[in-house]
């Protein structure tokens, strides 16, 4: 361990908002706001300190509330082929989908 002023830093550690991020578990911005919220576990632990440092290979759980909120958001893809109006129509144009 490395120690720069107060703090501890392990070596081979990475932030945990990556580490979910890289896990496709959400966003970074999404994992800050669950970690603020009390509602990740780190091997068992809840994590509510920003920044905190995990190991690559620590196992991470959310809670049934984040679960559930992650569940409850929906993204669409549309494929638009060439042509096709999808921003607001304007006069005289093609009416939009």
């Amino acid at each position: 361990m490395e120690e720069r002023g107060e703090k501890k830093i392990e070596q081979g550690t990475i932030r945990l908002s990556k580490l979910m991020a890289n896990r496709g578990i959400c966003s970074r911005r999404e994992a800050d706001l669950l970690i603020a919220e009390g509602m990740v576990l780190v091997d068992g632990q809840t994590v509510r300190i920003l920044g905190t440092k995990v190991s690559p290979g620590a196992r991470i759980d959310l809670l049934p509330a984040a679960q559930r909120r992650q569940a409850a958001q929906v993204t669409l893809i549309l494929h638009k082929p060439v042509g096709y109006v999808s921003t607001q129509p304007e006069p005289g144009y093609r009416p939009a989908i």
